[in-house]
């Protein structure tokens, strides 16, 4: 076009304005398609993100924790030679809940595995469920100390059938519980520790 100008080549000029305008009108209809085609993508992602959650498996593991809390009450009449697997312990309410959100507020996925303020009631209660209290790397030790405190602070007969079976639910030594369940109030603590034992028999304090 510019070159054609210097020429003054008028039909030249006109010919070529003529292309630029066809290729300019078929540009903007195949922009026009693909906005629309965007448009369409932003739309069909929007549907998608409703449903790349899958919460059925936390909707199953509230459904246990439900379910064995109601059998704590209206206990299940079972076929006599149906199988059944009992705990270690009777289940009950070792803990009340206000004492069990308290120590979900501190130890919760620092301590052990992330779990419901339920879940944690659960277990510590002893009652039937298939969560599980998962100790964390390298938090054995105060995760003792914690078992320690729960068991000075449960009043019930059978304490020691109680911290056998949670040491059992935790998958912690009796051994290893017996050699570390002090370490946090020992004479040469670790800094992180100390600290955990401080807030731990705070919460305790408070309760008392």
């Amino acid at each position: 076009m510019e070159s054609t100008s210097w020429n003054n080549d008028k039909i030249g000029i006109e010919r070529l304005t003529r292309e630029e305008e066809r290729l300019d009108s078929l540009y903007k209809q195949e922009q026009q398609k693909l906005e629309a085609l965007y448009q369409k993508q932003k739309e069909s992602d929007s549907h998608a993100s409703k449903y790349l959650e899958n919460v059925f498996r936390q909707i199953y593991e509230l459904g246990c924790s439900f379910i064995s809390l109601l059998e704590t009450y209206f206990p299940i009449e079972r076929k006599k030679g149906q199988s059944e697997t009992k705990p270690t312990l009777t289940t009950g309410v070792y803990f009340d809940m206000q004492l069990v959100s308290l120590i979900h507020n501190e130890c919760n996925n620092i301590q052990f595995e992330n779990l419901s303020e339920l879940d944690l009631y659960v277990l510590l209660n002893l009652q039937r469920t298939n969560v599980k209290l998962i100790v964390k790397s390298r938090e054995g030790e105060r995760m003792c100390y914690l078992i320690f405190k729960l068991y000075e602070y449960l009043k019930a007969d059978n304490k020691k059938e109680w911290r056998f079976a949670i040491l059992k639910t935790t998958g912690i030594k009796e051994d290893y519980y017996k050699s570390k369940y002090k370490a946090p109030v020992s004479e040469f603590p670790s800094r992180e520790s100390k600290e955990f034992a401080e807030r731990i028999n705070r919460i305790f304090k408070e309760l008392s």
